[in-house]
């Protein structure tokens, strides 16, 4: 009993000390403080400013033209093809071939047709003369898997950034500056005014020219040039005895001249005559234009020169070459300097080049209806060529009958007008009396070109 007594009494103590040793203190804090904080400024400035001013105190025109464009293109492509192919092919060909019941079977053994044919029994367990039937099973598996897996995976991606920046100056009708403004000539004065040919090399051959140059001359100033090519057995001292066909006396000191020489027989024409026989422009190789560069070249460098305004003329073989130096040098196209020129009885057939036509010039011709050289229907259509290209509305020009007439074809662009006279003159640069003084043909033609 008082064994009991104490193991109680123990057992009330560590009750007391347990219930005393409680912790309150257990606690769990789990605070997640997330912050994300992004703050993404973009700040993107363009500023252009583009500022053109032209100021021109004359009544030149001047055409300024900016363009600006950018093109962006991207191109996304995905293709994606997925080919799954399955085949499966099961074959199971079970054949089983009983024994063959002859007539000597037992009485239970029936054929198929009859006890006294040969045939399969009906049943197959019942086996004639007790034997066992013949085992004949043919067991025939076919498995065909066919697995077919096609991925085509197509990623196309085009970028195109496009930036174009087109600055046009077109001065119509105003001065465009060559080399030689500014500046002394470096061709001496003892060269030129006086009918003395000056010595060029051009197309691998010595050349020649003549040279005229208004006496008050300003190297400040722009003036046109005239490129004046002679006629068949003429040559350049011919041209400048004739005033370059009457024009220099009309342009008074507007302008300046050069009459380049011809060639012969794949020589240059080296004659110091009035004329020489056989001499033309036969441009084989086109050596006649390249001796038309070389020239307008020198005469840029060396004086100041109107770029916009380089014309040229000619008759009969002149005229020739005239037609095709305007059809290989328009201005405005590669190498390009002439704006306009005027033919005088001429043929589109004789020199060699590169017409018809395919840029704009400014075309005056004349023509006479009696000429029995160079037919005078071959004179229309050079015009007609020209104006097919300046976008004229064409009509065959009136055709004279006394008195000369001068037709403007209608429609064409501007600036690039077509004028044709005809008369019932003969193969002559001066229709009516056959000399510069007094003809109406230098006026005309100079009227025409003085206009640009």
């Amino acid at each position: 009993m008082f064994v009991w007594t104490r193991w109680i009494f123990l057992g009330v103590l560590l009750m007391l000390a347990s219930c005393g040793g409680v912790d309150n203190s257990e606690g769990s804090s789990d605070s997640d403080s997330d912050s994300d904080s992004d703050s993404d400024t973009d700040s993107d400035t363009d500023s252009d400013t583009d500022t053109d001013s032209d100021s021109d105190s004359d009544t030149d025109t001047d055409t300024d033209t900016d363009t600006d464009t950018d093109t962006d293109t991207d191109t996304d492509t995905d293709t994606d093809t997925d080919t799954d192919t399955d085949t499966d092919t099961d074959t199971d060909t079970d054949t089983d071939t009983v024994g063959t019941c002859h007539y000597e079977c037992l009485p239970h053994c029936v054929s198929w047709g009859g006890t006294s044919m040969e045939g399969t029994c009906d049943d197959n367990l019942r086996c004639c003369d007790g034997a066992e039937p013949p085992d004949t099973d043919a067991d025939s598996d076919t498995d065909s898997d066919t697995d077919s897996d096609t991925d085509t995976d197509t990623d196309t991606d085009t970028d195109t950034d496009t930036d174009t920046d087109t600055d046009t100056d077109t001065d119509t009708d105003g001065d465009g500056m060559s080399a030689g403004c500014g500046k002394a000539p470096g061709i001496s004065s003892d060269q030129y005014n006086n009918g003395k040919p000056i010595s060029i090399t051009a197309g691998g051959m010595q050349r020649r020219y003549i040279l005229s140059v208004p006496q008050n001359y300003d190297n400040t100033k722009p003036y046109r040039l005239v490129v004046s090519f002679h006629q068949l057995d003429g040559n350049d001292v011919q041209n400048y005895n004739w005033g370059y066909y009457g024009l220099k006396d009309l342009a008074g000191d507007t302008t300046i001249f050069v009459a380049p020489n011809g060639q012969k027989n794949g020589q240059p024409c080296s004659g110091t005559g009035d004329g020489d026989g056989g001499c033309g422009w036969p441009n084989s190789g086109d050596a006649d234009i390249a001796l038309a560069d070389a020239v307008v070249a020198q005469i840029e460098e060396n004086f100041c020169v109107d770029t916009n305004r380089i014309f040229a003329t000619g008759w009969s073989f002149g005229g020739s070459i005239t037609y095709q130096t305007a059809c290989a040098r328009p201005l405005g196209s590669d190498n390009g300097y002439i704006r306009g020129v005027a033919v005088y009885a001429s043929s589109s057939f004789i020199s060699q080049g590169p017409c018809p036509p395919q840029k704009k010039v400014a075309y005056f011709a004349h023509h006479g209806t009696s000429d029995n050289v160079l037919q005078y229907s071959g004179g229309v259509s050079m015009a007609q060529d020209f104006a097919k290209v300046n976008g004229c509305n064409w009509s065959t020009p009136a055709q004279a009958n006394g008195a000369h007439v001068c037709t403007d074809i209608s429609g064409c662009d501007e600036g690039y007008p077509v004028r044709f006279c005809s008369h019932t003159g003969g193969h002559t640069p001066f229709p009516d009396n056959g000399q510069a003084q007094g003809s109406w043909g230098p006026e005309e033609a100079w009227k025409f070109l003085s206009q640009f």
